[in-house]
């Protein structure tokens, strides 16, 4: 997951390209609430990263984005809909390289499909029907907004698919109904005018002038990227520096392994010692011990598995581990 860019840190903690290899991505309506800051899910920071091709997530694994892909068709069929796979150029590929359907020096798009009226029409699925109890969540009505603006409608259709984990594990099998899909009409969002010309400004400020906005440190998507770029800024020597501190740390770790192992071995003799005498604590001038009992419940993961539903309510978890070992000589 390498940049696709060379690049300087700047003393504010903004970044420079000072290598374009890729070209910049354009405002699609995805990207015009990150930079605009109304999206939960990326910041004015992060979303310019990404239109610089700075840093790129990996969503081949996503089950949700497999489920969307495969319930969208669907759910156009259900509105009675055009699919625009049929009225705009052939999308082919990874997502990010399919052309816009409309032409725009600043902005970017591909829209779901049109109603027989000719309303847009945006297809959202979500296992997170929280997120829509207050109304249309304004990320997804500034993307819809922006693709009813290039095709000269103010009118504007949602078709969202609420699904159980049954139906983001096989989505295949899963089938718009009224119980678990809602259509809601709205307009293009009061203002958006407004909005569009903000957005050309910060991409001005920003991307087209080959730095980004400054990040965000409170917020954990900005840390998490800013970690991603500076491990890519270290040189051979600082890189050198690092491993040698890593050895020497992990060093000392090994000298203290023993002591660490003889004191496991010294507080299971004193608890030993309390429990058959039954004594709650033991104390001198300098350290209590106290004895706890403590009971946990536990999942039988052989029973869940012979009633089949082990793989219903599993969730896998990637961690990532360094194993750090001296050279022998």
């Amino acid at each position: 997951m390498h940049s696709l860019q060379k690049f300087v840190k700047n003393s504010d903690g903004s970044y420079t390209i000072v290598q374009k290899n890729a070209p910049y991505g354009k405002v699609s309506g995805t990207m015009m609430s990150g930079l605009l800051g109304n999206n939960p899910w990326n910041t004015p920071f992060s979303t310019a990263v990404k239109m610089m091709r700075m840093f790129n997530e990996d969503k081949s694994g996503n089950q949700a984005i497999r489920a969307g892909v495969v319930i969208e068709p669907k759910i156009l069929d259900y509105l009675g809909a055009t699919h625009g796979d049929d009225i705009f150029q052939k999308r082919e590929g990874d997502h990010e390289v399919w052309p816009s359907d409309f032409d725009d020096e600043y902005f970017s798009g591909h829209i779901d499909g049109l109603m027989p009226d000719g309303a847009i029409v945006e297809i959202k699925t979500t296992s997170r029907p929280q997120d829509w109890t207050k109304g249309i969540p304004v990320y997804y009505h500034i993307q819809a907004s922006l693709y009813a603006h290039f095709l000269n409608t103010d009118r504007i259709v949602f078709g969202v698919g609420f699904l159980d984990r049954n139906a983001s594990a096989d989505p295949d099998r899963w089938t718009p109904t009224k119980d678990n899909t809602a259509v809601i009409e709205t307009t293009v969002m009061d203002g958006f005018d407004k909005m569009m010309e903000d957005a050309k400004e910060i991409y001005r400020q920003t991307v087209l002038a080959d730095r980004t906005p400054v990040p965000n440190m409170n917020s954990e998507i900005d840390r998490e990227i800013v970690r991603y770029l500076d491990a890519q800024l270290w040189n051979d020597d600082e890189l050198m520096s690092q491993l040698e501190l890593v050895k020497s740390l992990n060093d000392r770790m090994a000298e203290y392994k023993g002591l660490e192992d003889r004191l496991e071995e010294a507080k299971n003799e004193l608890s030993v010692y309390m429990d058959y005498n039954d004594v709650p604590e033991l104390e001198n001038d300098s350290l209590s011990v106290t004895r706890n009992v403590f009971s946990r419940t536990s999942i039988d993961t052989n029973l869940l598995k012979k009633d089949g539903l082990y793989d219903v309510y599993a969730k896998k978890k990637e961690y990532k581990s360094l194993k750090i070992s001296n050279k022998r000589k």
